[in-house]
């Protein structure tokens, strides 16, 4: 079961008052952390299930979430990675039942917005809902964009880019060493490749001094040489 937090105050919460939510003014804040509650997950715990219904939008306050679908045979395909100030169901709002599932990678706290309260805030206070579908939209331009991104990138260039995005994004502050959150078959499907691929790079990697691989950890030793072949 998850854990619910205690005593937290939105006002004083780095994610809600931090770059994600610029946008929104101090009177929109207030509606939605009216209707706001934080909770605890542990590491593997299943937050939603595809098909399911849907109760809440979730705000990643800390952690690291995968939405991913279920395929025959029990096989999983991850869409997405969601990391601290990205938001969980968005695409549910107005919705009974999700089109896919998520699970914690790590120890994860939430803010979650109870899904019926918000979509009768959005109806009743219009000023609020017009930011709020500004806000949708730049969110839905920028996945565009990093799949854009994505599809353009060499298979170097891919793993270069999400070995530099868990250092920085991963834990409160850039991380150089750090516990890999994803098996080696999620770790592959995440960048578009497959397995043998995705671990024959790392491998080139780590004989190129660029990182260090443990069991399930990796080091990165020259980020400014990851930085530039992330650019390719």
């Amino acid at each position: 079961m998850p854990i619910y937090c205690k005593g937290t105050i939105c006002k004083n919460c780095i994610v809600f008052y931090g770059h994600a939510w610029k946008d929104f003014d101090e009177e929109s804040k207030e509606d939605i952390c009216s209707i706001t509650f934080p909770i605890r997950y542990k590491k593997r715990q299943v937050i939603c299930m595809e098909a399911n219904p849907v109760q809440n939008i979730y705000i990643v306050k800390k952690g690291l979430v995968k939405t991913y679908k279920s395929l025959p045979g029990g096989k999983q395909q991850i869409l997405s990675i969601i990391k601290k100030e990205d938001i969980l169901n968005l695409h549910c709002l107005f919705e009974d039942f999700g089109h896919h599932s998520s699970e914690t990678l790590v120890d994860s706290e939430l803010c979650a917005i109870d899904k019926n309260l918000l979509e009768n805030l959005l109806k009743r206070r219009p000023k609020t809902g017009i930011i709020f579908i500004e806000f949708m939209k730049k969110k839905l331009v920028r996945s565009y964009k990093k799949i854009m991104e994505l599809g353009q990138k060499n298979a170097r260039s891919r793993i270069a880019s999400f070995v530099l995005d868990l250092s920085e994004n991963l834990f409160d502050e850039q991380r150089l060493d750090f516990d890999l959150p994803l098996s080696r078959v999620e770790f592959a499907e995440v960048v578009g490749l497959c397995e043998e691929t995705a671990i024959r790079i790392l491998q080139d990697f780590k004989r190129e001094n660029l990182i260090d691989i443990g069991k399930n950890s990796i080091s990165l030793l020259n980020p400014a040489r990851l930085q530039k072949i992330s650019e390719k």
